[in-house]
């Protein structure tokens, strides 16, 4: 388990190094490479049973999905600190916004596609990906170090803002989902 944590912390070091030294092509790469052969995997993983996963297809979905979740999440951050700067974590506001926005899209999708390949994705994109790439313990120390800087306005506002919108976003999610599947049913029938 440490392993997956060092190996995707080393690198995000490693690509933001690359990055922060003009170098963006090889950042870039290190990205996508690592994004396609996560991608790769888990579509092994999933292919792998005539059902839902079992074991530790399971276990390695939701560890890889993670990990994909995870450093896209630290690279919206490492962005928008550096195009926005510091004084607001836009960062986690917008991956919170969109990740309940997919969290309950994918929900959703699984819920009225019963059974098959959605269901074999979902602990990779549910639990793993979404789990991985939203995150409430940062908005809990961001908003703390909001307050700690003396800005409990700020704070006040970040926290008022974030739920609500999250909430939102997640029932948009459901909402859009579930009116094109049921959209494209009526079509068939």
């Amino acid at each position: 388990m440490l392993g997956g944590y060092t190996t995707v912390s080393s690198l995000s070091l490693q690509t933001l190094a690359l990055w922060q030294s003009g170098r963006t092509p090889a950042a870039l790469t290190n990205i996508g490479t690592t994004c396609l052969a996560g991608l790769a995997l888990a579509g092994w993983l999933v292919a792998g049973g005539g059902g839902a996963m079992s074991g530790w297809r399971d276990y390695a979905a939701v560890g890889l999905g993670s990990a994909l979740g995870s450093l896209l999440r630290y690279l919206v951050s490492v962005a928008s600190m550096a195009v926005l700067g510091p004084a607001f974590p836009w960062g986690t506001l917008a991956v919170n916004l969109l990740g309940s926005w997919l969290i309950a899209a994918f929900s959703a999708y699984a819920a009225c596609r019963q059974g098959g390949r959605v269901a074999r994705w979902q602990p990779f994109l549910v639990a793993g990906f979404c789990g991985g790439f939203t995150t409430f313990s940062l908005f809990s120390l961001e908003t703390l170090y909001l307050l700690e800087s003396g800005l409990p306005w700020l704070a006040l506002l970040y926290v008022l803002a974030s739920v609500p919108l999250w909430l939102a976003a997640a029932w948009l999610g459901d909402s859009m989902i579930r009116a094109r599947l049921a959209a494209a049913a009526a079509r068939t029938t």
